[in-house]
């Protein structure tokens, strides 16, 4: 499921979505949470993921991905990911913004949630080969200064995780095969 309240415009504990998130829980199914831009938009006061909080707790067994990693509430989403097991960041929509993405990922890398951020191009805005490319780069915004860099490995984990895997989604996927042949 991907689900976008701001867009949508609804509160993320609203009444109306939680058969979702009920049917997510039953079925082991993720739920990808958009918060980033367009703005503008008349219910942008409900995309702030903090108030996820209280869905995340109620559904833990429920893997929640917030896209774009929050932005432009970059500090709550990492929150999120640090309090919650079952919550995920992605990168959409950072990784070709520099400094963004280099704030992003230097807040992450702090709080230590770096396992917790999932590599995403924002297709079709911008491609995987653009956006692995800017995630080993991030260092050289750092260079000659005395800003903290993220080591090299965290960042081949980024990009090498299986995000399937740590979804839940592969094994959706062989018990289907399994049934099936």
């Amino acid at each position: 499921f991907v689900i976008s309240p701001g867009a949508q415009g609804f509160h993320p504990t609203s009444t109306r979505v939680l058969s979702l998130y009920e049917y997510a829980a039953e079925h082991r199914m993720p739920v990808i949470v958009h918060h980033g831009p367009p703005f503008g938009l008349p219910f942008c006061e409900f995309a702030n993921p903090v108030l996820m909080a209280a869905v995340c707790r109620d559904f833990a067994t429920v893997k929640f991905v917030l896209t774009d990693m929050g932005w432009p509430w970059v500090d709550e989403a990492l929150l999120l990911a640090a309090e919650y097991e079952n919550v995920y960041v992605d990168l959409a929509g950072v990784a070709g913004r520099d400094l963004v993405a280099y704030d992003c990922l230097a807040k992450a890398h702090q709080l230590g949630v770096l396992e917790k951020l999932l590599l995403a191009s924002d297709f079709p805005a911008a491609g995987a080969a653009a956006a692995i490319e800017a995630i080993f780069s991030i260092n050289q915004l750092a260079s000659s200064t005395n800003l903290p860099t993220i080591p090299r490995q965290k960042l081949r984990e980024i990009v090498e995780r299986d995000t399937l895997k740590v979804l839940g989604v592969d094994d959706r996927l062989a018990a289907k095969a399994a049934a099936q042949g």
